[in-house]
C-alpha cells in the first residue's frame, strides 16, 4: 500500500539562531550582563563575568545552567558551544569575617563561650555574613563584664 505523507517542511539548520541569557539569581544590586549575539547551533560562546552584579554578603561564584547550582558551571571567559537557548544563573558564596573578640572582668576565672547559629566558635573561624551571635558568660555572682564581638563589614562592590 501507499501511505500518505503530510505536508513536509524541511528547515535549514544553518539558519536556527540560539541565545544566551544571564540571570542574577537573586542578585540585590548591579545588572546582569546582556549578551546580543545570535549564535549558530554549536558556535562558540565566551562567557561573560559578573560585572557589577552583587548579592549582599555573599561574593559572586560563577555562572551554572540551573538556578540551584546544579547543570554546567561556567567561570568568566569560559567557553562552550552551544546547543539551544541558554539560561546562564549566578551562583553566589556566602562572605564570611573574621571577628575579634574581647572581654574585659573583675574575676580572672570567667569563662566566655562564644557561638554561631548554635554551634560553638573557635579562634580561628570565621563568622558567615547574617549569622546569629550568642555570647555567653559563665562565673560567679557579682562580677561585672564588657563583651563585645566586632565582625568585619563586607565590603561594597565597586559600581
Amino acid at each position: 500500500g501507499n501511505v500518505a505523507l503530510g505536508n513536509i517542511k524541511l528547515i535549514d539548520a544553518s539558519s536556527i539562531r540560539y541565545t544566551v541569557t544571564y540571570d542574577g539569581n537573586g542578585a540585590t544590586s548591579g545588572s546582569v550582563p546582556t549578551d546580543d549575539t545570535q549564535y549558530k547551533a554549536n558556535a562558540e560562546v565566551t562567557v561573560l563575568g559578573a560585572r557589577c552584579l552583587a548579592k549582599t554578603g555573599y561574593d559572586f561564584a560563577w555562572w551554572t545552567t540551573d538556578a540551584d547550582g546544579n547543570g554546567d558551571a561556567y567561570e568568566a571567559d569560559e567557553k562552550f558551544n552551544i546547543t539551544g537557548n541558554t539560561t546562564l544563573y549566578a551562583q553566589w558564596e556566602v562572605q564570611t569575617f573574621d571577628y575579634s573578640l574581647n572581654v574585659t572582668a573583675d574575676d580572672s576565672e570567667a569563662e566566655v563561650e562564644l557561638s554561631v547559629n548554635g554551634n560553638p566558635l573557635a579562634a580561628t573561624d570565621k563568622i558567615a555574613y547574617g549569622s546569629e551571635v550568642t555570647i555567653t558568660v559563665v562565673t560567679n555572682d557579682g562580677y561585672n563584664y564588657n563583651v563585645s564581638v566586632k565582625p568585619l563589614e563586607p565590603s561594597l562592590p565597586l559600581e
